[in-house]
């Protein structure tokens, strides 16, 4: 409840949106559309220095918008052959409209600079996944998918109140730039599922899943981020009890995510970058039940357990008071 600030620090958002679903049963199949927008715009003053000296104060403005589209066709049968298939389209922007920075760590109390930058993407992709009962109580699972990222950078840095040449603290100025990149990555899905009898299965899963590279959009000088991949496996039972009037489901998992995209700030006083660690490992169990003790009323909830680290996480930015307590092993305050 307590501030010790040179500024008000303020957040003022709108979050705005909409989504249809429409079906379509063509006897043999279902076909299944999906649309949806959404926006927002978020301005907000930032002085996060922590203290009432004048040292730094942000003003930003940025907005985001996105339009999807999924078209999805789907099989009426189950047994023994149950199958999907369709398209998938994201159009989305996201902008910094504008960022001010000013202040006394930036080379005076109205000094420092203006930061806009947007990043356009368009994603398309196509999908398919069929389930077969191998024998009345096995079924096997396997899916494809295909996913096409293009994205498109423009970014502008300008000093305000400085020399020419002055350093800022997240670099020198920035002229025009544009940029784009593409990805394109096929991703699957594996499973399998035994039932014990009518009330109680167990299954085992294995995906595939990517996220394509893109820039941090405070930071628009530096380099966009590599792709960041994830291999996920999962067991698990589900059970249901008294005539179906307990759900109860157990999983367990674990996730292995090569080039982990992560938010840092690698220099002191820098805004924030993106950066790729190494690997990150993820492990997991979760309950979860779901009961009717009497008509009318339903009971549920769930538990979960994880743990995550960086399996390995070289050149890892830190950040340490100045003057240090510590003698760290880096060259300079605030980075390795």
């Amino acid at each position: 409840y307590n501030t010790n600030t040179s500024a008000y620090q303020r957040v003022r958002q709108r979050i705005y949106g909409f989504n249809l679903t429409a079906e379509f049963d063509l006897d043999w199949a279902t076909l299944t559309s999906i649309t949806g927008f959404r926006g927002s715009k978020t301005r907000s003053g930032l002085d996060p220095d922590g203290a009432q000296l004048p040292l730094a104060r942000y003003a930003i403005h940025s907005e985001t918008d996105s339009f999807q589209e999924e078209i999805r066709l789907s099989s009426n049968d189950t047994e023994p052959l149950s199958w999907q298939t369709g398209l998938f389209f994201l159009r989305n922007k996201a902008a910094l409209v504008k960022q001010q920075q000013r202040g006394t760590a930036f080379g005076g109390v109205d000094a420092g600079s203006d930061l806009s930058a947007s990043m356009r993407t368009q994603s398309y992709a196509a999908f398919a996944e069929a389930t077969y009962a191998v024998t009345p109580s096995t079924h096997v699972t396997a899916g494809l998918r295909y996913t096409r990222d293009d994205r498109t950078l423009r970014g502008e840095q300008t000093p305000v109140g400085l020399a020419p040449g002055t350093p800022l603290f997240i670099g020198q100025s920035l002229a025009p730039r544009t940029d784009s990149l593409t990805y394109g990555k096929f991703t699957y899905r594996l499973a399998i599922r035994q039932d014990l009898n009518n009330d109680i299965n167990v299954y085992a899963s294995y995906n595939r899943g990517f996220k394509s590279g893109l820039w941090a959009l405070q930071s628009p000088a530096n380099p966009p981020v590599d792709p960041q991949f994830i291999d996920a496996y999962e067991v698990g039972l589900k059970t249901e009890w008294f005539d179906r009037r307990l759900r109860l489901n157990l999983s367990a998992y674990h996730y292995d995510i090569s080039d982990y995209q992560v938010r840092a700030a690698v220099t002191l006083g820098a805004q924030p970058t993106l950066l790729n660690a190494a690997s990150v490992d993820v492990d997991g169990i979760e309950a979860e039940f779901e009961a009717a003790p009497i008509d009318g009323l339903r009971l549920f909830g769930s538990a979960t357990l994880m743990r995550s680290k960086f399996a390995d996480f070289p050149f890892a930015p830190f950040t340490y008071p100045r003057p240090a307590a510590c003698t760290p092993a880096g060259s300079t305050p605030g980075q390795i």
